[in-house]
């Protein structure tokens, strides 16, 4: 921003020049026969470094507005991944999408076009002002009186800016959120015969939109139109002073001249307007989105007795009320009950995705780190490039090309390398070229590869067949983990070292599968209509 200042500085310093030396053409074409040279020489270069100055001003201020938008995209990322899985699903993704394109865009464009247009302005109105001066008092007097005017003026009519750039905003915030949910799912909407009531329904959000940007364009272009009056009026009166001054046509060429330097700032400044209400929304938008709390470790009380293994310490967050419980190390857990009673709120406290309401969540006496939990779950990301990422990400230690095709291959996975050439092909996105099945098996794949002390699985057998049933039996009788893993599965509960029944936000501790299954109580009474059924 100070060589955007040192810019302006420059171009005021040309713009002077250029005035002076077009009163000294002028003046020499009445007095003299001989051809000027030198004012046409700094008339010249005056000209070139104005357009090679306004040059580098704009160059330098997109750089700084591009480098401001990444700083700011890397802030609301980091929050977001500090954010706990329940606040945002409160989100719509195209909303979220919306903050770092079109909220993004609106604050690089406030920077760019706008701040630094202002700071390159500051410098060069008062600079061509003050040449005008050097030139004749009356025409800067008056052209300066003119122009505080207009700027007043300016000040005033954009207040119309803010709710029409509010709408605006709306409108397009809600075709956003409207094409992400449904872009995705449209040959199936296509299949429900909602065709057409989906097409009318973007249709009257399209003709909101363009209702909301034609009132947003008129109000700006009268805005624009400000300064350009405010200069016509200005002309005008610098004829009327020439006159009643009888001024030299050589001071009249160099104050028009100097005019027309002054109208590309007036004209910039009529665009910061519209500018800064547009970053005005896009900047609460953002602040709103920080505002949200981050999931941060709680500090932990000091303990003699230091348990080796997972501890839930009378935690109670949402649905889930005053747990206490432990897992031994290495120890399996199945965790059963009915829908919607924190089965999977339970997995995400001990993952650390979200903290709990009261109470602690602690492995050998610490809190839980990222390092120490491998987390499976119906929205594990699958991020789009290649296969060997997907096996890979998030691991601690990179295995070689040899481990991971021996475990993908052990899980089913040798016709998925084939199909792409090898851990070098390509997944799209969201894994949009695989089967349901086959995105479960890559994230079993990831968990096998882990090698992480606690291992989570929420309902990993879903969207497997028999064959991918056993594998998750193998992986979870196989690994070294201590595993906490969700499931609807009699069988697979079976094979659990406890077995942990959720019902009303509580947990009851069965013990053992056998004794868990056999003795009456909430557990039997659950899995007893599953056999009828």
């Amino acid at each position: 921003m100070a060589l955007v200042a040192l810019s302006g500085i420059a171009q005021a310093v040309a713009a002077g020049a250029a005035a002076m030396a077009t009163r000294d053409v002028f003046a020499a074409l009445y007095a003299t026969t001989t051809l000027p040279l030198i004012p046409i020489a700094v008339l010249l270069i005056a000209g070139l470094l104005i357009a090679v100055l306004r040059l580098i001003e704009t160059v330098m201020a997109e750089w700084v507005g591009q480098h401001f938008a990444a700083e700011v995209r890397q802030v609301l990322f980091g929050h977001l991944m500090c954010l706990s899985p329940r606040d945002l699903a409160r989100r719509r993704s195209g909303s979220l999408a919306l903050r770092f394109v079109g909220d993004l865009a609106a604050i690089r464009n406030w920077v760019s076009l706008g701040i630094a247009r202002l700071v390159s302005a500051a410098f060069v109105l008062p600079g061509a002002i003050f040449a005008l001066w050097l030139i004749n008092p009356a025409l800067a007097g008056a052209s300066a009186g003119i122009l505080l005017a207009t700027l007043i003026v300016m000040s005033f009519a954009q207040r119309c800016l803010a709710p029409l750039q509010r709408r605006l905003r709306s409108a397009r915030a809600r075709i956003a959120v409207d094409m992400s949910e449904r872009a995705p799912v449209a040959a199936e909407l296509r299949l429900q015969g909602r065709g057409g009531l989906e097409s009318d329904r973007l249709n009257r959000t399209s003709v909101r939109l363009r209702q909301a940007a034609l009132k947003r364009s008129a109000a700006a272009a009268c805005l624009k139109a400000v300064p350009d009056i405010g200069l016509a009026i200005t002309g005008a009166v610098f004829m009327m002073l020439a006159f009643r001054l009888q001024l030299r046509g050589a001071e009249i060429a160099a104050g028009l001249a100097m005019l027309g330097i002054l109208a590309i700032p007036m004209r910039h400044l009529a665009v910061i307007w519209d500018r800064h209400r547009a970053w005005q929304i896009a900047r609460r938008k953002c602040v709103a989105l920080l505002n949200l709390p981050a999931v941060v470790q709680p500090e932990l009380p000091e303990v003699n007795d230091v348990f080796a293994g997972l501890r839930l310490d009378s935690v109670s967050h949402l649905y889930l009320r005053n747990l206490d419980c432990s897992v031994e190390r290495g120890q399996k857990v199945a965790v059963l009950g009915p829908n919607g009673n924190g089965k999977s709120s339970l997995l995400t406290l001990v993952a650390g995705l979200e903290q709990p309401e009261q109470g602690f969540v602690t492995l050998a006496g610490a809190a839980i780190a990222p390092r120490d939990v491998c987390y499976v779950g119906d929205r594990s990301p699958l991020l789009r490039g290649s296969l060997r990422r997907a096996f890979t990400m998030g691991l601690a230690q990179r295995p070689s090309r040899k481990q991971i095709e021996v475990v993908a291959t052990s899980y089913g996975l040798g016709p998925l390398l084939e199909r792409l050439d090898g851990l070098d092909g390509k997944i799209a996105e969201a894994g949009k070229n695989l089967s349901s099945g086959e995105v479960r098996r890559i994230h079993l794949v990831r968990a096998t590869l882990s090698r992480a002390p606690v291992l989570l699985l929420d309902e990993p057998e879903e969207a497997l067949d028999p064959a991918g049933r056993l594998l998750v039996q193998q992986l979870i009788e196989q690994t070294p983990a201590t595993v906490l893993y969700v499931t609807h599965d009699v069988t697979l509960a079976r094979m659990a070292d406890q077995v942990w029944f959720l019902e009303n936000g509580e947990v009851f501790v069965a013990g053992s599968p056998a004794e868990a299954f056999s003795r009456p109580g909430p557990i039997r009474d659950f899995v007893s209509p599953r056999k009828a059924a």
